[in-house]
């Protein structure tokens, strides 16, 4: 019992850890390069959208003392992958050192870094010196950066958990390549004694719809809603954790109860009343569950270390973002929580034994301890009807959540699902044991009717164990299922519509698996291969704010837009016309899960926030895409650069020539951009196993919850045959005497837990079809975004039927060696 639940009180424990140690130290990471900025302006249009002619409105305003500037972005260095985040800085403003707190050596002016656009300036402990150069992988091409100084008190700058190289502003545009005076976001200093919230009110209303003004941490919006997402989806498994945990529970405290009924007997003949048998009862179960919380906590904090590099990748590639961990501490409301979680799971699994333990009979429980509390028969119909309640109530709850797009109902949708299949197990407990008792009993003659027998006698507890790996199994689908929708549904995306006969990209990330953008240069040196038919273009911007929602926006090339690309992936709209429209600039396509999150359909008007002010255009079509979880908006190559000033490719897709071989024009492409270690050139297949690892890589923590459950398991299935065998051990011993072989008793154990096992399973496999279509077809789409197929996960579901088919093999040695230990003598003539 304190195993089921400590493991349980992990799960919470250390998922709350990580998920926080993440929030923590994506805080940090904007704030360590604020300075003394107390306010940002950003721009919801993605990244680097901010036009820099904001910023003279923001500097003519009188409450501002200072607005500076910024460019944050990430390129990766040629020597060994690793990102090089780029904050670029205008050395022009007055006391910008004084603002950064920061203080350069080896450079006399900071203005001389105007001078020269490959200088950068280094902080401390970074391994380089003044001289030194650094060959970086920029979207204009391999480019050696030069160390013309050191930031000898890194300040603002030193928090930040990354190499860092600061240079000029205008050179940082340059390096990447961008069409336009563009900024990530600009800092903002207040004079003394401004007013911060009205300075803010103001600086909104200069800059209008276009711009936001807000705290620094504002920023951060996005992702604590990502965070929060994933906190939802990790409650909805915490508790199932917990049910598994408490039918453990309820198992242990049956069964204590058994072996204690003729101590209660004699407490009630001696004047104890029936309320105060309870409260001992809860009261146990409650210092119990006290051990276990505190054990949890313990394991949690070790689950947290396994956990948090599996997580940050998952988040990194969801979310399309890098991020790196702080410390991992529990808090006293991570404490507080698993206490109150162990405890109040305890106590509930003890109140159905607690109530019937004090409803016995002294008389009959002094006399006989055998039979004080043994349940005989098993009543099926009434868990089956509170089974179809809650089915029915199930319908209700996942409209809610439709209609509200609620995060919190699909948690209860989830929970109320996992009730009605725990409430379904007297029912197929009963059905397989009806179907198989004739085979067993005509197949294995004694031994099958003491099977038959013993099945009988504890259906109610032996239903439990049938509770717990169908649910355990439905768990493991769910995840499972989670995790193969997205596999297939990818993968046809990608190898269908998302490549050529060859990709050309990055090779750097900018987090998860979107590379890096290039700059469009590339396309004419990847044309002039021989062998190269065509090469259309494919760029995914992350960070479009469209009425609250994080969409992406998508941009390929006309030639891209043609029918047998799109046709297949349409879900609404006339495809001819869309893609003209789209063509054209007249219209744009949207995703599924763009109309799932804002109720935009066919003949809507969108209004999108660019670098050039804004957009209002109409939507053509809706599409299939999996680019980005809360969906895109798809338009020309020629759009985006209009608007956003942007001509970056993030992939360049390559049609060969017929009767040319794809290996031939990949050396060649390969030759022709120089540098192997920048770019890779994929055929499909590899792509496609690209897109897989990281898939792989984003489920990683998926193995660590498919230990974690079945820890219970095994412990519950051990707990399950050494308490059968231990209260019947006296009715083994007279069976023993009346004839019955050990080797008879053996096989009778095996088939009485084969009967569990394909109830369970059998249960398990439904449930997970039913639990694991929820949550991909509604809860995902609400929490994370993505509106997906459900693909049933046949290989997770065979690894786990193979894994609790072993934890049982195992579990059987118990039984068998309690047989083996068994004095039949002294058990007959035990309590006689």
């Amino acid at each position: 019992m304190i195993v089921g639940l400590a493991a349980g009180v992990s799960v919470m424990v250390g998922f709350r850890v990580v998920i926080q140690a993440v929030n923590v130290a994506f805080e940090a990471n904007i704030m360590a390069v604020v300075g003394e900025a107390e306010l940002q302006l950003t721009a919801p249009g993605g990244e680097l959208a901010v036009d820099m002619g904001a910023l003279a409105q923001v500097r003519a305003h009188p409450g501002v003392a200072a607005a500076i500037a910024i460019i944050d972005a990430t390129v990766p260095r040629a020597d060994n992958g690793e990102g090089l985040r780029l904050i670029g800085m205008d050395f022009s403003v007055d006391r910008i050192e004084e603002i950064y707190r920061v203080s350069i050596a080896g450079i006399d002016d900071p203005l001389e870094l105007l001078n020269d656009p490959k200088a950068i300036l280094v902080p401390p402990g970074a391994s380089l010196q003044v001289g030194d150069t650094i060959r970086v992988v920029a979207p204009t091409g391999p480019t050696d950066l030069r160390v013309a100084g050191v930031l000898s008190q890194p300040g603002a700058l030193g928090g930040l958990n990354q190499p860092v190289a600061v240079l000029d502003l205008f050179a940082a545009q340059a390096l990447l390549g961008l069409r336009g005076d563009v900024a990530s976001y600009i800092d903002i200093v207040p004079r003394p004694q401004t007013s911060l919230v009205e300075l803010r009110s103001q600086l909104n209303s200069a800059v209008g719809a276009t711009y936001d003004v807000d705290e620094p941490l504002g920023r951060a919006g996005y992702r604590e809603r990502a965070l929060s997402a994933f906190q939802t989806i990790v409650d909805g498994y915490v508790l199932m954790a917990l049910m598994v945990a408490a039918f453990i529970a309820y198992s242990a405290i049956s069964t204590a109860m058994v072996t204690r009924g003729r101590m209660v007997g004699q407490l009630r003949t001696a004047g104890v009343r029936r309320s105060e048998i309870r409260l001992m009862v809860l009261g146990e179960a409650a210092i119990i569950g006290v051990l276990a919380s505190a054990l949890g906590v313990v394991a949690g904090l070790a689950l947290a270390r396994v956990l948090s590099d599996a997580l940050l990748r998952t988040m990194e590639i969801v979310y399309l973002t890098r991020l790196s961990t702080a410390e991992l501490t529990a808090t006293s409301m991570d404490i507080g929580l698993a206490f109150a979680g162990g405890v109040s799971t305890a106590i509930v699994a003890a109140l159905i034994p607690a109530q019937r333990v004090s409803q016995l009979d002294p008389v009959e429980a002094v006399s006989n301890v055998k039979n004080e509390y043994r349940p005989h028969g098993m009543d099926v119909w009434k868990p089956t009807l509170l089974a179809l309640v809650f089915w029915i109530l199930l319908v209700p709850v996942i409209y809610l959540e439709s209609a509200y797009r609620s995060q919190v109902l699909g948690n209860v949708a989830a929970v109320i699902c996992f009730a009605g299949i725990a409430c379904l197990c007297p029912a197929a407990l009963a059905l397989v044991s009806r179907r198989l008792s004739p085979v067993i009993d005509r197949w294995f003659g004694a031994a099958g009717e003491v099977a038959t027998m013993h099945m009988s006698s504890s259906a109610p507890r032996t239903s439990w164990v049938v509770g717990l790996i169908a649910l355990v199994m439905t768990a493991i689908i769910s995840l499972g299922g989670v995790f193969r929708s997205f596999e297939t549904s990818a993968e046809s995306w990608v190898g269908d519509y998302l490549a050529g006969d060859l990709t050309v990209s990055s090779t750097h990330t900018r987090g998860g698996w979107l590379e890096e953008p290039q700059a469009r240069a590339l396309l004419e040196t990847i044309a002039a291969v021989d062998g190269v038919e065509s090469v259309d273009t494919w760029r995914l911007i992350p960070g479009q704010d469209m009425g609250g929602v994080r969409i992406g926006i998508q941009a390929v090339s006309k030639s891209f837009l043609i029918g047998e690309n799109y046709a297949r992936w349409f879900v609404d709209g006339d495809v001819g016309r869309a893609l003209r429209d789209v063509r054209e600039g007249k219209g744009v396509l949207i995703s599924e899960s763009v109309t799932r999150h804002t109720n935009v359909s066919v003949g809507d008007v969108l209004e999108l926030t660019t670098p050039s002010g804004r957009l209002r255009v109409p939507v053509s079509g809706i599409v299939v895409d999996y680019a980005n979880d809360r969906g895109v908006v798809l338009l020309s190559a020629d759009t985006l650069e209009k608007w956003w000033r942007d001509d970056r490719v993030t992939r360049f897709l390559v049609r060969v020539e017929r009767g040319v071989t794809v290996d031939s024009v990949r050396a060649g492409i390969t030759a022709s951009l120089g540098d192997e270690s920048a770019y890779k050139v994929l055929p499909v297949a590899e792509l496609l196993d690209y897109h897989r690892e990281r898939l792989y890589v984003a489920f990683g923590s998926v193995d660590v919850l498919y230990t974690v459950l079945l820890v219970p398991t095994g412990v519950g299935l051990l707990l399950f045959l050494f308490t059968n065998f231990h209260d019947r051990r006296r009715d083994i011993a007279r069976l023993v005497g009346q004839g019955v072989t050990r080797k008879q008793l053996v096989t009778a154990i095996v088939l009485e837990l084969g009967v569990v096992m394909i109830a369970g399973l059998g249960l398990g496999l439904g449930g997970g079809f039913v639990s694991g279509s929820l949550w991909v077809k509604y809860h995902l789409a609400y929490l994370l975004g993505w509106v997906l197929d459900f693909g049933f996960p046949w290989a997770i579901s065979l690894r786990g039927v193979s894994t609790i088919l072993g934890v049982c093999s195992l579990a059987l040695l118990l039984p068998l060696w309690q047989l083996r230990q068994l004095d039949v003598a002294a058990a007959v003539a035990e309590d006689a």
